[in-house]
């Protein structure tokens, strides 16, 4: 059929969707009934399909939702208000709508009173045939930004609703912090953003704990075995796409953060708190390593990161990657620590003394010399005791059962970095010949350490004397 052959009923349906679509409103939900619950373009769809003898019925019934559910909208934007569930919102929407009108053609009714009048120039009648909904529309939505303004939340209000809203939802009311207050009486007290900030940090670390808890199927998380199970899986690395680098602790502080307000956000706490809870429970799907696991693998990555690995291990032929990858329990673990620890400190002490390796007689032996040297800590009698005192020290222990490898080895490579210093000296050659210096050279060397000096200047010579740590000491040379 023809616009022209159109009848005023159908006209007037073109044209209300004309209007709903042109404000953007055509996706907007309202329900006649719980049950039916759907957009505006349905409802204009069933409208232009109603049989002839329904169509005004249909008409009549659209508009009505329509109008509804456009000034519900433009209300829940002006007043700052997320939804129309919470009883807060609820009490807001009420407050705002039994307010007396402060347009002065509607007065002394109230808003609602005002809306009502507006939408009724939308109802078809003998003197309004074809009502022009563009203009009511648009009238309706005015009268609300103009006068709901006094009564609209700020960003912190709606957010403490939302929150509450959602804390209900996900049945974390009677979650309790710490101190035993619950988060649904936590949320209560919120006055302003930073309170709102600080209850929102509380009731998260709450929510996460009682879901790893769950997710890992613990009976508590205060029994010392479980706290450590606890510890060990946030300190796991994360199986969540693209943040394999952080830990399972980074991962979920970072969607906590997601929920910190402020005057330009507003957190979408329902969507955050199921995020957190979905991600805690698909990082608990993997496996809890035991400690020994974790002291293998950071053993292993230190050495790698460090080219440290191929060391001598000083067993046979072989190197510090062999011990690591033979731990198999505690045990191995804590014997892997201690050869892995004394020969980092050796190596330390090879570096310090400028030697190129280990494994040479020469140089090992000027290690040995340096081990069994008098130790710069009156606690112990040689370099070689102190290492080893310090070695065990720094080792796995009740109080720190998976240390960090470069704080463990710490205390001991700076011990042998001073017991070295301690322990160089230079001894200064100069080839003199009938009272002219013919030249002058350095040799740095440790307390203990044999060395051999011969003349350079001219073949054929030899030394008389040498000059070491400030005295003329003669040879025997020749």
């Amino acid at each position: 059929m023809t616009q022209a052959g159109q009848t005023d009923t159908e006209k007037n349906i073109a044209a209300l969707k004309a209007a709903v679509y042109a404000g953007g409103w055509q996706d907007l939900t309202i329900g006649k009934t719980p049950e039916t619950t759907y957009s505006l373009s349905t409802y204009l769809e069933n409208a232009e399909r109603a049989e002839p003898g329904e169509k005004e019925a249909a008409l009549q019934e659209v508009w009505g939702l329509s109008s509804t559910a456009i000034s519900l909208d433009a209300m829940l934007k002006e007043l700052n208000v997320s939804n129309i569930t919470t009883e807060s919102n609820q009490a807001l929407l009420t407050n705002y709508g039994s307010a007396p009108s402060p347009i002065a053609e509607y007065q002394p009714n109230t808003n609602s009173f005002a809306m009502g009048v507006i939408a009724d120039q939308g109802n078809v009648s003998e003197t309004q045939p074809t009502p022009n909904y563009a203009q009511v529309l648009e009238t309706m939505v005015a009268y609300v930004k103009e006068t709901a303004k006094p009564f609209a939340q700020t960003n912190w209000q709606r957010s403490k609703g939302d929150l509450a809203e959602a804390l209900t939802a996900g049945n974390y009311n009677d979650l309790e912090t710490p101190n035993g207050t619950a988060l649904k009486d936590l949320v209560a007290q919120v006055a302003d953003e930073t309170s709102l900030n600080k209850a929102w940090q509380e009731a998260a670390a709450a929510i996460k704990l009682s879901t790893a808890q769950k997710s890992l199927g613990l009976s508590d998380t205060t029994a010392p075995a479980n706290k450590r199970k606890l510890e060990k899986f946030w300190a796991m690395p994360s199986t969540a796409a693209g943040h394999e680098k952080e830990t399972n602790d980074q991962v979920v502080q970072g969607i906590v953060a997601q929920g910190t307000a402020s005057a330009a956000t507003l957190p979408d706490y329902a969507a955050i708190l199921k995020n957190l809870a979905d991600t805690i429970d698909w990082a608990a799907k993997t496996p809890i390593p035991e400690d020994w696991q974790i002291n293998r693998d950071n053993l292993a990555q230190y050495l790698t990161a460090n080219q440290l690995g191929q060391l001598p291990s000083g067993e046979g032929q072989e190197t510090l990657s062999d011990v690591v990858q033979a731990i198999t329990d505690d045990a191995s673990a804590a014997k892997a620590w201690t050869t892995a620890a004394t020969v980092l400190a050796k190596n330390e002490a090879r570096q310090k003394l400028g030697l190129s390796d280990m494994t040479s007689a020469a140089n090992q032996k000027v290690i040995a010399t340096f081990l069994v040297a008098k130790s710069t800590d009156s606690k112990y009698a040689t370099n070689a005791e102190a290492i080893a005192a310090l070695v065990a020290e720094n080792a796995a222990n009740p109080d720190n059962l998976t240390p960090v490898v470069a704080d463990a080895l710490a205390p001991i490579l700076t011990y042998v970095d001073n017991a070295v210093k301690e322990m160089q000296g230079t001894v200064v050659v100069k080839e003199w010949l009938n009272g002219t210096m013919l030249s002058t050279r350095t040799i740095s060397v440790i307390s203990g350490q044999s060395i051999t000096i011969s003349p350079t200047s001219h073949s054929g010579l030899v030394l008389s004397s040498v000059y070491v740590d400030g005295r003329w000491q003669a040879t025997t040379n020749g």
